[in-house]
């Protein structure tokens, strides 16, 4: 039981035992479903990169690149709220 609880929170047994004896009852959050989350991260980071190597070779900027890197900065704020709002925590 003891190995089978801190696989069911995520977690590796040191921590889930240290939680246990230091706080008495643990509370873990699953934080799976932050995956989709962290890839629009990586690809407005990518944006991010690109649009940067172009205003060095040009000395320019384009503002609809500023447009769509926004839109997707505000999707990503937007998704992460819903998320965070909605956040239970894991009781073991």
């Amino acid at each position: 039981m003891i190995e089978r609880r801190p696989e069911s929170c995520h977690t590796d047994t040191t921590k889930y035992l240290r939680t246990m004896i230091l706080e008495k009852q643990p509370i873990f959050y699953d934080f799976s479903e932050l995956a989709p989350m962290v890839n629009g991260m990586r690809i407005i980071s990518g944006n991010i990169n690109q649009i940067a190597k172009k205003v060095n070779a040009t000395n320019n900027i384009y503002a609809e690149d500023v447009i769509v890197l926004k839109k997707e900065v505000d999707e990503l704020c937007r998704i992460s709220d819903l998320y965070l709002s909605n956040l239970q925590p894991k009781r073991v």
